[in-house]
């Protein structure tokens, strides 16, 4: 089942590492993307464009910033 968020997110492309990208996370292990994750404990505007589906220790730490901010 690939992720809810596969048309709207800029990340899994058809060539090059976004193919790789969407192989790995949005088409199968969708609940591991960093993106996704943000994006359900913070919201969408807290995702910025650089975080990529691999970075989890990136996504953590934007987690932790979001809710210490409140």
């Amino acid at each position: 089942m690939p992720c809810k968020n596969l048309d709207s997110c800029p990340i899994p492309g058809k060539s090059g590492v976004g193919a790789i990208y969407r192989k790995r996370y949005c088409d199968g292990n969708w609940s591991a993307c960093a993106r996704l994750t943000v994006l359900e404990e913070c919201g969408a505007a807290s995702v910025p464009a650089w975080l990529k589906p691999n970075m989890a220790p990136e996504a953590d730490t934007i987690i932790a910033r979001v809710m210490a901010t409140g």
